[in-house]
Formats: C-alpha cells, structure tokens, sequence
C-alpha cells in the first residue's frame, strides 16, 4: 500500500514536473 501511494506520487509529480516545462519556449519537445 505505502509503495504503491509512493510510486504513484512519484509518477505525478514527474507529470507536474513534465507540464511545467512544457510550458517553457526552450523546452517544448
């Protein structure tokens, strides 16, 4: 249970992470 809450944290924040520097102009790939 506790691994799962924390992979599944880990995979969101690298999906936060991801949107944000989409949102960059030099990183829009």
């Amino acid at each position: 249970m506790v691994g799962l809450a924390i992979t599944e944290y880990i995979s969101w924040d690298a999906i936060e992470t991801r949107r944000l520097l989409s949102q960059l102009p030099l990183v829009g790939a």
